[in-house]
């Protein structure tokens, strides 16, 4: 499983891409991906949903759209790409993305600048410069941009 934020959200299963519908769940995996391995509160994704407007049942229904992605993501049991290390769970008051490694764009821009600058201190600036257009090559535009 590959998830890409840096452009358009998009995940893929191997070369299958996932489909997300709808916009309430889309944008509730963009904020838990932007956020990966970080606790988000239901409260923080009602807020990104629907700003300032909730409506009354906005628990229920991020609930019932956090099932959907649960199942989106698990593929049925049909999955043959990678497997997502701890999976989209649910952590206190609120919901907890963790992405195996490898399986997010973003987490793999950050370990290749990083290992860029790591190479820079060693005067290697050949294979630092290789690493940093390794990273640049990952975006595919503004990050999370609607589909």
């Amino acid at each position: 499983m590959r998830f890409l934020i840096l452009g358009p959200l998009k995940v893929l299963d191997g070369d299958r891409a996932i489909d997300l519908p709808g916009p309430r769940r889309c944008t509730a995996l963009a904020v838990l991906l932007a956020n990966a391995g970080q606790v988000v509160p239901l409260a923080h994704l009602i807020d990104a949903i629907w700003e300032d407007a909730p409506p009354a049942t906005a628990r229920r229904q991020i609930q019932n759209d956090v099932s959907a992605l649960r199942r989106a993501l698990s593929g049925g049991g049909t999955r043959t790409g990678g497997l997502v290390t701890d999976g989209l769970v649910t952590d206190g008051l609120g919901y907890r993305m963790v992405p195996g490694p490898g399986e997010l764009d973003a987490q793999v821009f950050a370990d290749l600048v990083a290992e860029a600058a790591d190479l820079a201190g060693r005067h290697e600036a050949a294979q630092a410069a290789g690493k940093l257009r390794a990273a640049l090559w990952l975006w595919r535009g503004p990050a999370l941009l609607e589909r």
